[in-house]
C-alpha cells in the first residue's frame, strides 16, 4: 500500500505515452495526489494501485482519463459496480467504452463496456492490468485507444515524426504523492476477569438500552457478550 509521500515512478511505456502527448503540444507540470486519499482507496480495494495508474489520475488530463477511465473520484464506485465483471483474483478499477473517444466526441456507443482490473493484492511496481480477459499495461492500453482516435487527424504522421525528435523524459515532470497518512492510535488492550469464565480480552464495546456490554474473548471459555458490570479489570 502507498502510505508515505514521495515520488511516483512511471514505467517506460507511460513515459512513451506522455512523450506522444507532448508531441501533440501538451505540457505536464505538477502532478500530485494526496497520499491519504490514495491510501484510503487502496485500503478499500484491498489492492495496491500501480504507479502508472496514480500518475494518470494525478495528471487529470481529459484525453488520458478518456482512454483509461481512471478517475480518483469514481474508482471505488467502479470497484463496487463492476465486481462481477472482474476475475476472482482481481479488483475492477475502471470502466469505459470500447471506443471511448467516439463515445465522448461523437456520442457513438461502441458496444459492451470494457472493465479494467488489477490483481489483488497487487504489486506497486507492476503496471499490469486485465481488460476483458487480456493482460496489458495501462500505458499500452491507453496508447492503443489514443492512436485509433488520432489516426483520423490529418497531421497524424507529422505528430509521429515530432515525437521521435523529443527526449523520452521531461525533466520538469516529477509526479509525486504528497501529504501524510493520518492513522488513529490503537486503543490499548483491555483485559478483564470474570468469576466463572476467567480472564479475557475485550474486543468490542457496545451500548444496549443504556447498558454497556462487552464482547470478550476468554482464554478458556471462548467469546462471550456480557454486561460490563459483571467483569473486573484484570
Amino acid at each position: 500500500m502507498h502510505d508515505k509521500a514521495g515520488p511516483l515512478h512511471p514505467s517506460r511505456e507511460l513515459l512513451e505515452l506522455l512523450r506522444l502527448q507532448r508531441a501533440l503540444g501538451k505540457t505536464f507540470g505538477e502532478a500530485t495526489l494526496d497520499v491519504s486519499v490514495v491510501h484510503a482507496i487502496e485500503t478499500e480495494l484491498g489492492a495496491t494501485l500501480p504507479d502508472d495508474a496514480l500518475i494518470i489520475m494525478a495528471l487529470r488530463d481529459r484525453d488520458l482519463s478518456c482512454a483509461t477511465g481512471l478517475k480518483v473520484d469514481s474508482i471505488l464506485d467502479i470497484a463496487e459496480d463492476c465486481e462481477d465483471d472482474a476475475p476472482d483474483d482481481h479488483v475492477a478499477i475502471a470502466q469505459l467504452d470500447h471506443e471511448p473517444f467516439a463515445a465522448r466526441d461523437e456520442g457513438v456507443h461502441g458496444g459492451a463496456l470494457q472493465v479494467m482490473s488489477i490483481a489483488r493484492p497487487g504489486d506497486a511496481a507492476s503496471p499490469k492490468i486485465m481488460v476483458d480477459g487480456f493482460e496489458d499495461t495501462i500505458a499500452g492500453f491507453a496508447r492503443d485507444k489514443i492512436t485509433v482516435w488520432l489516426r483520423h487527424n490529418d497531421n497524424w504522421l507529422q505528430v509521429l515524426s515530432h515525437e521521435k525528435d523529443l527526449p523520452l523524459e521531461d525533466e520538469s515532470f516529477k509526479p509525486a504523492l504528497t501529504g501524510l497518512v493520518v492513522t488513529k492510535p490503537a486503543k490499548p488492550e483491555r483485559k478483564v476477569a470474570h468469576p466463572k469464565f476467567g480472564r479475557g480480552l475485550v474486543v468490542e464495546e457496545k451500548s444496549d438500552a443504556g447498558d454497556l456490554k462487552l464482547v470478550i474473548d476468554f482464554e478458556n471459555a471462548g467469546r462471550k457478550t456480557l454486561l460490563a458490570k459483571f467483569v473486573t479489570d484484570a
